[in-house]
């Protein structure tokens, strides 16, 4: 995770809230920045195998903000200093992920979130044999306070997940295997506060 774009972080390993429907083992709920509504900042780092960017700010002061964040690798020139026996020689990895989130408050009970996040692996540790993976979300929240207690919040998005595998290795029996998981959800969550 891009840490410049992240909120909160809460990882559930047992005692699994009913909101997550059910699941078994682990969740890891992970929120990000609603983007500061005062002034634009951002952060950059930059290094000899990845770099990274952040950058947040109001649209319209004390309304609506933004925030975007991305990083990258380029570690191809590693690859190519390893010795030509080692089997990882010639070899090829990226990597790059992009966040971005826009909130607005229509008043201090209601406000609006969209979010999207695209990421893409690829890698290669012969000429014969690449590895792809992407994943892509979009959703979009909305918060209302109907009462002093009362929350609702009703969430809608989209989720995919991409998997290339190109074999090379035998010619004639060369394949590319590719493998999607896609799904659509909503949610419609009500918080009573007692007390």
């Amino acid at each position: 995770f891009n840490t410049d774009v992240i909120n909160d972080v809460e990882l559930y390993k047992s005692s699994i809230p009913a909101e997550f429907g059910g699941r078994i083992s682990s969740v890891l709920d992970v929120r990000s920045k609603e983007g500061n509504s005062k002034k634009i900042s951002g952060t950059l780092g930059l290094g000899l195998l990845t770099s990274s960017f952040s950058l947040e700010g109001p649209i319209i002061k004390d309304k609506t903000t933004f925030v975007l964040g991305g990083r990258t690798t380029y570690s191809d020139w590693m690859l190519g200093l390893l010795p030509e026996n080692s089997g990882y020689s010639g070899g090829s990895a990226s990597f790059y992920d992009v966040n971005f989130g826009l909130s607005h408050k229509f008043n201090e009970k209601n406000d609006i979130h969209a979010n999207v996040y695209a990421s893409s692996d690829r890698f290669s540790f012969s000429s014969d044999t690449t590895f792809h993976y992407s994943n892509f979300n979009a959703s979009l929240k909305l918060r209302s306070q109907l009462s002093g207690n009362l929350t609702m919040s009703a969430v809608t998005g989209v989720d995919s997940y991409g998997n290339i595998l190109d074999d090379h290795t035998f010619g004639n029996g060369a394949y590319t295997m590719n493998t999607d998981v896609n799904q659509a959800y909503g949610k419609l969550n009500f918080s009573h506060q007692v007390g």
